[in-house]
């Protein structure tokens, strides 16, 4: 149903204190998002809904970077019918071709190390004596 706003954010079982401190802030619910089998780790998943989803969409577009479009989206969910059509299909431009974000705030070596392990991935070619350090996000097809 597109009446009422839900967010979602899943992180690994192991690192999930940042779910600990969305549902200590703003409520909703903490879920097993899944279970973890052989490589697979378990991911955890924080959801709000309703109204309350609204306020937290408000203050983490405040200070989120990436997600700032989306997130103002979801603070601002229209009660009209047509208008939450409007922003869901918004919501699915910015899924599909995120825009660049302009950084407004320095980059700090915590953030590109929560990004890193978020995202990153170290490589030693074979038959080199090199090694590269890799950020990268491929758009899910």
């Amino acid at each position: 149903s597109l009446s009422c706003c839900t967010l979602t954010v899943g992180q690994s079982a192991d690192k999930s204190e940042i779910l600990i401190r969305y549902y200590n802030a703003f409520g909703g619910g903490l879920y097993n998002h899944h279970k973890g089998t052989g490589l697979t780790k378990a991911c955890a998943q924080w959801v709000v809904r309703g109204a309350v989803s609204k306020v937290a969409a408000s203050h983490l577009a405040q200070v989120t970077w990436l997600k700032r479009k989306q997130m103002s989206i979801a603070a601002q969910w229209p009660s009209c019918k047509e208008m939450r059509r409007t922003a869901v299909h918004q919501l699915q431009i910015l899924k599909r071709k995120p825009e660049t974000a302009q950084c407004q705030v320095s980059m700090t070596w915590h953030y590109l190390a929560g990004f890193f392990d978020a995202e990153g991935c170290i490589y030693v070619p074979p038959r080199s004596l090199s090694l590269h350090l890799l950020i990268s996000q491929k758009p899910k097809e």
